[in-house]
């Protein structure tokens, strides 16, 4: 490693501030302009830091700080000493480059800014009680493609000297030139600062004016988080100062920690990649990949299949009712011997071990017995919903090149001239009328397939998943421990049979010898008509997507009353309805958060709810089930911290086979992941965001891709979402970044109003401004009935419509501007805001207006007249009237006329 560049170089920044002190005049506006343009291409795209909070962030802060110490070793301390003597490295570089390394590795950003205090200048660089920020200079780090530290470092240097060369624009007014002053919930251009002090006391820094904390000191702080360094000969003296109303003291503790970790790893390994620099303690390695992964249970999976324990519970209890339709029912007993004879039937077709049999069935009791004849058979059953459109169904037989088709008479026309083999069920029972007390022979093992279920695929197509027995008994076996299903229990059969979770409600059920409800689609729809249902075949476990549950709940309260166990999950999920149910008088005895994709059968994680869960912006989706390992893992492939968003990869005996006929796609998506001591583990890695809670639960955060940008600002819907589930009139909501004309990207928030309640959209945009920063702040709302879901009753985003270009919904009637100037300040703020009337005294931000809109307003503006038009007093009087009189008086200061 050669940095000589840095060679005789001082160890802190200040030195360069005294060497550069009287280059230029501080007033030539040639100068000025020069540097403005110089930090525009500095910072051009850069996103603000996006660290994940523990609490919401709110529109103003409050200015509160707090201090935590840092302890580094004195054995650390040497080496980093040592690491700068021998390479040249100021180390106030190394500990700018550090802090910025983890701050890209809590964030996950490649590209993080942070400012650079330097605190011991007593004129312009030094930090008044006044809270002036005019000496922080703006360091972009880039770890784009994970650097070599030697590469990194020499960037970083790099910056801070190009900062230096052009560092006359002070911080207030290069944040006001590039438009981030409008958001106030975060420090303008960067939220984290580093200030570096040699031998002088801890400085200034925390708030602009606090001292080091004391029992007399009140701390604030005006960033999310800084990081404070005395360098007192050998020794390191370290804080880092953070607002209490967004994070935690023992996140800041972990955080700490894990910077004086990194630190050592530097100093340890300086010609390694940035990436691989850990940050974790042997300790909490130990805890997220051993501790919280300890799932190990003997449920026999690898040695049983679905259909013989459904045979066990037919030898045991043949006349307890197994399936129940309307006014139709199967023992157990007539259950498998109905199945047998199906059965045989599919044995000599050709059916066998793994051979896949598409099945186009409606709900009722013939589809149970026809999928557990498949299983008996040895095959594997593909589900195809007979509602699917035509040429997707056609797509799933072609795809998975089922043998056979199993159908119904009157759904013959869903499959016309197709070249495999339709076979109608009753056709079939007829050509065995053996009577079958018998049960077939077994041609399988916990190793074959089950079934095959077709999933929404990035490519437009369906994917199929294969999964195999030994997933799905591991499944129902932690289910109904889980879930306490008995055989005296009755369980709700509501999901549609292409969807996974119908494995849940079936097998579960039926292995258990319990009785399964299957309820009418129209019924699971419809609130009351469900309540009906329920009652009439007296349910005591009854599963729902999230979204159907809180939708049904706010027409019905006692939905779920009397009922013992409830379960629910399928796609993120607010604190809200669920804590409210088991606070009420409706509430069930058990009520389940769970998480799954199709790919490691059914569940992976489960989570009890209970009254109260503060702490967390969504309900937790759990802690692994049995035999079930989950890894949250970073960009660089590292073991993600407690608190920090990783994407989730699932090991376990869930692991489902593959994709089907799709071997690139599964080599992407199933990896073997090398746990530390143990052999190489095959995992599926989910693309779901997640992050560990301090109490060994996991959060969910949404989709990797369903993440958008925004005005350069990367957001996640969810936030967004939860801020709308918390207003009082809104049931649910779902949030989406449209572009529905190139290059225009708008956040547009669906909105479905509580039963009985009028929402006043000024009131909703308002409430939203109050909670939200300006940039996450929904430029549209529409309101809905209901949100459109998919058929497995999640909320279908591709349904939801276009937002309306009518003017919205206003308090101020519309008064129609008249003059010449009037109309086009008019015309320009419908052809920015996409409104088609815009009138006098109208709010700008009412009509979906932002911060960076108003700029470009400003700037449209200030065009057209040749008039400078102060965006303050805009965002001051937002209206049409006060725009053009503020025209107006700048016309007659120039000597101008009306």
């Amino acid at each position: 490693m050669s940095i000589n560049k840095f060679e005789g170089k001082d160890a802190s920044f200040t030195s360069q501030i005294e060497m550069d002190a009287e280059v230029f005049p501080r007033s030539h506006e040639a100068l000025l302009a020069h540097q403005l343009n110089f930090w525009r291409n500095e910072l051009e795209g850069l996103e603000p830091l996006d660290l994940l909070t523990d609490r919401p962030r709110q529109q103003q802060r409050s200015g509160r700080g707090a201090i935590c110490h840092l302890t580094v070793p004195a054995g650390a301390s040497a080496r980093l000493h040592k690491f700068s003597s021998t390479y040249g490295v100021p180390l106030s570089t190394v500990g700018l480059a550090a802090f910025q390394i983890l701050l890209s590795k809590y964030s996950g950003q490649e590209h993080v800014a942070v400012g650079m205090l330097a605190n011991n200048q007593p004129n312009q660089y030094s930090v008044d009680r006044s809270g002036s920020t005019s000496n922080i200079l703006v360091i972009r780090g880039d770890l784009s493609g994970d650097p070599s530290l030697e590469t990194y470092l020499d960037l970083v240097q790099s910056a801070v000297l190009r900062a230096f060369d052009n560092r006359d624009i002070s911080f207030a007014v290069l944040s006001e030139m590039l438009g981030r002053e409008l958001d106030m919930s975060g420090s303008p251009l960067v939220q984290a600062i580093v200030c570096w002090s040699e031998g002088a006391g801890i400085p200034c820094v925390l708030d602009h004016g606090a001292e080091e904390a004391s029992a007399e000191t009140t701390v604030t702080s005006q960033f999310d988080v800084s990081l404070i360094v005395e360098l007192e000969g050998d020794a390191l003296r370290m804080q880092l100062a953070y607002d209490p109303e967004l994070f935690d003291g023992t996140t800041i503790e972990r955080m700490g920690g894990h910077f004086v970790n990194l630190l050592s790893s530097i100093a340890n390994d300086p010609l390694s990649r940035v990436g691989d620099l850990e940050i974790l303690t042997e300790d909490e390695r130990h805890q997220l990949l051993v501790e919280w992964n300890d799932t190990a249970e003997e449920v026999g999976v690898d040695d049983v299949c679905i259909q013989e324990l459904i045979e066990e519970q037919a030898e045991n209890r043949p006349n307890a009712i197994a399936v129940v339709w309307g006014d139709d029912s199967l023992t157990y007993g007539e259950l498998n011997k109905r199945a047998n004879q199906l059965a045989v039937g599919l044995r000599r077709c050709g059916i066998g071990a793994d051979a896949l049999v598409a099945i186009c069935v409606d709900r009722g009791v013939e589809m149970i017995v026809a999928l557990l004849a498949i299983l008996k058979a040895g095959g594997a059953y593909v589900p195809l919903d007979p509602d699917y459109p035509a040429d997707r169904l056609e797509y799933m037989l072609q795809d998975s090149k089922a043998r056979l088709v199993l159908t119904q008479q009157h759904l013959a026309d869903r499959f016309p001239d197709h070249d495999r083999e339709v076979i109608f069920l009753d056709e079939l029972a007829i050509r065995v009328n053996d009577d079958l007390g018998r049960n077939v022979s077994a041609l399988v093992t916990a190793q074959n397939l089950a079934y095959v279920i077709y999933t929404s695929g990035s490519t437009g197509q369906p994917k199929g998943v294969q999964v195999e027995h030994r997933g799905v008994i591991n499944f129902v076996k932690f289910i109904q421990r889980r879930a306490k299903i008995t055989p005296e229990d009755t369980v709700a059969q509501a999901a549609t049979f292409s969807f996974d979770i119908f494995a849940f409600e079936c097998w579960a059920t039926l292995t258990a010898g319990a009785t399964l409800a299957v309820i009418s689609k129209n019924d699971v729809s419809d609130p009351w008509s469900l309540r009906r249902a329920l009652l009439a075949n007296r349910v005591s476990v009854l599963r729902l997507g999230a979204t159907l549950l809180s939708q049904h709940l706010s027409e019905v309260p006692e939905l779920v009353a009397g009922l013992k166990t409830v379960t629910y999950g399928g796609e993120a999920s607010e604190h809200a309805f669920a804590e409210c149910l088991m606070a009420g008088p409706f509430a069930p005895d058990n009520l389940i958060h769970w998480y799954g994709p199709t790919e490691t059968t059914i569940i992976s994680t489960c989570y009890s709810v209970s009254v109260s869960n503060p702490g967390s912006r969504t309900m937790p989706i759990g802690r692994p089930i049995a035999n079930t390992h989950v890894f949250v893992i970073d960009r660089f492939g590292k073991i993600a911290p407690i608190g920090i968003p990783g994407e989730l990869w699932i090991g376990g005996k869930g692991v489902a086979r593959g994709y089907l006929n799709q071997p690139d796609l599964t080599a992407t998506k199933f990896v073997l992941y090398p746990r530390s001591g143990d052999s190489p583990e095959r995992v599926y890695r989910t693309g779901d965001l997640v992050r560990w809670l301090p109490d060994g639960n996991l959060e969910f955060l949404g989709r990797i891709d369903h993440q958008f940008k925004i005005r350069g600002f990367r957001v996640e819907p969810g936030e967004v979402e939860s801020r709308l589930f918390a207003h009082p009139d809104i049931l649910s909501a779902v949030v989406v970044c449209r572009e529905d004309a190139p290059g225009e990207k708008r956040i547009v928030a669906y909105c479905v109003p509580e039963r009985n309640k009028q929402v006043d959209l000024e009131d909703l945009r308002t409430w939203c401004n109050e909670v939200l920063p300006d940039y996450m702040v929904p430029a549209n709302f529409g309101l809905l009935d209901e949100l459109p879901l998919t058929p497995n009753g999640k909320v279908d985003r591709r349904a939801l419509p276009k937002p309306s270009e009518e003017r919205p919904a206003l308090r101020t009637d519309f008064v129609a501007p008249h003059t010449t100037l009037e109309q086009a300040i008019a015309e320009v703020w419908s052809e920015i805001l996409s409104v088609d009337d815009v009138g006098m005294i109208d709010n700008f931000f009412s009509l979906g207006g932002n911060s960076l809109l108003a700029i470009r307003v400003v700037n449209r503006i200030t065009s057209m007249t040749g008039l400078a038009v102060s965006l303050e007093r805009f965002l001051a009087g937002p209206t049409v009237t006060a725009l053009v009189e503020e025209l107006v008086n700048l016309m007659s200061e120039e000597g101008g006329d009306t």
